[in-house]
Order: structure tokens, then C-alpha cells, then sequence
């Protein structure tokens, strides 16, 4: 018997690998100021509970897939590769993405356009998910921390054009 058409392998191996580099990290932000290392250090521990959730889910799975009949049946570790390269490319171009054209363009192109290959059609929950992330950041980063987010090497260039026919920017 499978669980939700897997053994459980995926996700304790996900869950491990989440929480090793949330961990990680938590160490790392040791060394940010308090008031910096407030928010990351939230994240990383929500990222760290729910990397064990799906730990537990994955060793439950496998009980599960052991008691049941066809328990010696082999689960392959990845269901879908293709899926998985795709997300990988797509984090690359995002990366760039914020290099090229910034933190706000990117991320409010990243979010909606990943959401719909990778499936998903109804397009208002799409646009509200990257709107209000990209709203989120604006008003954590730039009002509440007061810090600037990457502009991108375009905004750059154009920044002197703008500033050169009176657009303030």
C-alpha cells in the first residue's frame, strides 16, 4: 500500500535535508544583529518544525507501506525528475532574475509563472499569492527594517537616465 502514492522515503529524506541546512543557518544567524537576525531566525525555525513534520509523516508513511501487503515493493525515490529539474532552473532564472531586474520584478514574475507550469489555473489566488508576497517583503524590508532589496543591474543603468529627465527615483 502506498501513501499518497509514495513510500515515505521522499519525504523523510526532504525533511532531513530541510532541517540540516535550516539548522545550518540558524547557527550562522548567530552572528547578525538582534533586530537583523529577528525575522530570519523565525523563518528558519518554522522551516525547521515543519521539515520535522515531514519527517514524521514520511516514517508514519513507511510504517504504514510496511505493515500493509505489498510491503516489499520497491518505491522509487523520485516520482517525477522532470518536476524537480524544472524548479531547479526556475530558481535559477529567479536568481538571475533579481541580478538583472530586481527583488520586486522578479519575484512578483517568479511566483505566478512557476505556480501556473507547475500546474496550478485559477489565476486570481495566483496573482493574490505573488502580490501579496511581494507586499509583504515591501512593507517587512523597506518600511518596517528599512532596508533596500536588490535593485538589479537594470534599475542601475536606467537610474541616471531617469534622474536625468527629472524622474526621481
Amino acid at each position: 500500500m502506498q501513501v499518497n502514492g509514495r513510500s515515505g522515503i521522499q519525504d523523510i529524506a526532504t525533511g532531513s535535508v530541510f532541517l540540516a541546512i535550516s539548522g545550518g543557518l540558524l547557527v550562522s544567524s548567530s552572528s547578525l544583529p538582534a533586530g537583523a537576525a529577528m525575522l530570519p531566525r523565525a523563518a528558519l525555525w518554522a522551516l525547521s518544525l515543519l521539515s520535522v513534520a515531514l519527517m514524521i509523516r514520511g516514517i508514519r508513511a513507511r510504517w504504514v507501506a510496511g505493515t500493509a501487503e505489498g510491503a516489499g515493493e520497491v518505491q522509487p525515490f523520485m516520482e517525477n525528475p522532470g518536476r524537480l529539474l524544472l524548479g531547479i532552473v526556475a530558481m535559477a532564472l529567479y536568481i538571475a532574475g533579481i541580478e538583472i531586474v530586481g527583488f520586486y520584478i522578479s519575484t512578483a514574475l517568479f511566483i505566478p509563472v512557476t505556480a501556473f507550469v507547475l500546474g496550478a489555473r485559477n489565476k486570481m489566488p495566483i496573482f493574490m499569492a505573488g502580490a501579496g508576497f511581494v507586499l509583504f517583503c515591501y512593507a517587512v524590508f523597506s518600511v518596517l527594517f528599512e532596508r533596500v532589496l536588490p535593485e538589479g543591474l537594470l534599475f542601475a543603468v536606467l537610474r541616471p537616465v531617469l534622474t536625468g529627465v527629472g524622474v526621481h527615483v
